[in-house]
C-alpha cells in the first residue's frame, strides 16, 4: 500500500504539471481516504495528500480552501514541501495582505539561506518581494533582495525541480543589477538633496529664531515705551522765555520774538494745531508774522522744525486723549488721525512712532489690555 500510495503522489504531481486539475483532486481525494484507513503509519502520505489538495486549491484560485489546506499539512512537511508551503501562502497573501505576505516569502529565503537547496519559487520569491518594497519605497529591502536573488541565481543550478517555475533567463539579471544600481543612485542624489535640504532647513530655523528673539525684543521695548507714555502726563508747552535767550542771534526784535512766543502760547492752548489745513503760512498770517520769523523763533526755542512742532502737539494730545477716553480707542486708525489734523493714517502712525517709539495701534492695544 506504502508503494501505492508513493506512486498515486507522483502521479498527481504530473496531473498538476499538466494542469489538469480535477482529475487530480480525484486522486488527491483517493490518497487521503486510503492513509486514512491505514491510520497512524501513514500521518505522513496523509499530510502530503492533503498539501496536494492545498497545491490544487491554489492553482484552481480557491485561495480560502488552499490556504485551510496547507495549514493543516504544515507541521508535517520536509524542507522542500515547506519552502513551498511559504511560497503558496506568500502568493496568496499579496493581493490581500502584504505584511503577512513579505513575512512568508522572507521565510523562503531563510530556507535557501540555510540549506543553499534548489526549491520551488525561489526566485519569483524574490522578485516578489522586489515588487513590493519597490511599491513601498523601501530602497534598502529593495537592494537587499536584488542582491539575494542574483546570489541565487549563482548558486542554483538551471534544472528547476517543480512545474510553473520560470527559468531566469540572460536580461534578468543585468536588469536586476542595473535596478540596483539605479537605486543606489537615486539614494546618493536623495541624500546629497537632504543635505542641502536640512541647510536650508537649518537657515530657515536660525532666522526664524532671529526674528523671534528680535520680536520678543522688540516687544520689550514697546512694552517699557507703553509704561513710560502711560505714566507721563506731561503734554508738551511753549518754555518760558527770558530776554537773554531772545538777543540778536535771531536778528528779529524782541518785540516781534515775544508776540510770537504769546501767540504760540495761545495757538496750542486753544488747540489750534488739530486743524488739518493749519501750515506754516496760515499760521504765520494768523498771529500777525511772517512765515521767516515764525520759523526762525520756532527752530530756536522749541529745537526743531515747524511741522515737526505740529506733530508733536498732534502726538501729546492724542496721547493724553486716547489715555482718557475709552470711546475713541474704539475708532479706526485713520479716523484718530484725521481728527488730530493728519491727512492719512500713515502719516500719523510715522509721526506717533517718531515721538513716542511705538506705533498708535500697539498704544492702544496695550491701554485695551490693562481695562480688561
Amino acid at each position: 500500500m506504502l508503494g501505492y500510495l508513493h506512486v498515486l503522489k507522483n502521479y498527481i504531481s504530473e496531473l498538476q504539471r499538466e494542469k489538469d486539475y480535477t482529475l487530480a483532486e480525484h486522486y488527491i481525494n483517493e490518497g487521503i481516504n486510503k492513509s486514512i484507513t491505514l491510520g497512524q503509519n501513514d500521518a505522513n502520505y496523509y499530510k502530503s495528500f492533503v498539501f496536494s489538495s492545498g497545491i490544487n486549491y491554489y492553482f484552481k484560485k480557491e485561495y480560502n480552501r488552499a490556504l485551510d489546506s496547507i495549514n493543516k499539512a504544515e507541521s508535517k512537511l520536509g524542507i522542500n514541501s515547506l519552502s513551498l508551503a511559504y511560497y503558496l501562502k506568500g502568493k496568496i497573501y499579496k493581493t490581500q495582505d502584504t505584511v503577512k505576505a513579505i513575512k512568508y516569502f522572507n521565510k523562503v529565503d531563510s530556507i535557501f539561506q540555510i540549506n543553499h537547496t534548489n526549491i520551488y519559487g525561489l526566485f519569483n520569491n524574490y522578485k516578489s518581494l522586489i515588487t513590493i518594497h519597490r511599491a513601498n519605497n523601501n530602497y534598502t529591502q529593495q537592494i537587499e533582495n536584488i542582491d539575494k536573488l542574483i546570489v541565487a541565481d549563482s548558486i542554483v543550478n538551471a534544472n528547476k525541480i517543480y512545474y510553473e517555475e520560470k527559468i531566469l533567463n540572460e536580461y534578468e539579471i543585468p536588469k536586476y543589477k542595473f535596478e540596483k544600481e539605479k537605486i543606489i543612485n537615486n539614494l546618493k542624489e536623495k541624500s546629497e538633496n537632504r543635505t542641502q535640504v536640512a541647510l536650508y532647513l537649518y537657515t530657515i530655523i536660525a532666522l526664524a529664531f532671529l526674528t523671534a528673539f528680535y520680536f520678543f525684543r522688540k516687544q520689550i521695548v514697546y512694552k517699557k515705551r507703553f509704561n513710560q507714555l502711560v505714566l507721563d502726563t506731561k503734554i508738551t508747552k511753549t518754555p518760558i522765555v527770558t530776554k537773554e535767550e531772545v538777543t540778536n542771534k535771531l536778528d528779529i526784535s524782541e518785540e516781534n520774538i515775544a508776540n510770537i512766543i504769546v501767540s504760540l502760547g495761545v495757538f496750542e492752548t486753544e488747540l489750534g494745531f488739530l486743524d488739518n489745513n493749519i501750515n506754516l503760512t496760515k499760521l504765520s498770517k494768523k498771529i500777525g508774522t511772517n512765515s521767516s520769523y515764525l520759523s526762525k523763533v520756532i527752530n530756536k526755542i522749541k529745537k526743531k522744525s515747524f511741522s515737526q512742532y505740529l506733530n508733536d502737539l498732534r502726538i501729546d494730545y492724542i496721547i493724553k486723549e486716547l489715555k482718557n477716553n475709552s470711546l475713541l480707542r474704539k475708532h479706526t486708525i485713520y479716523a484718530i488721525a484725521q481728527e488730530i489734523g493728519f491727512n492719512n493714517s500713515e502719516s500719523f502712525s510715522k509721526a506717533f512712532y517718531k515721538k513716542a517709539g511705538i506705533y498708535p495701534s500697539y498704544f492702544i492695544r496695550q491701554l485695551e489690555k490693562d481695562v480688561t
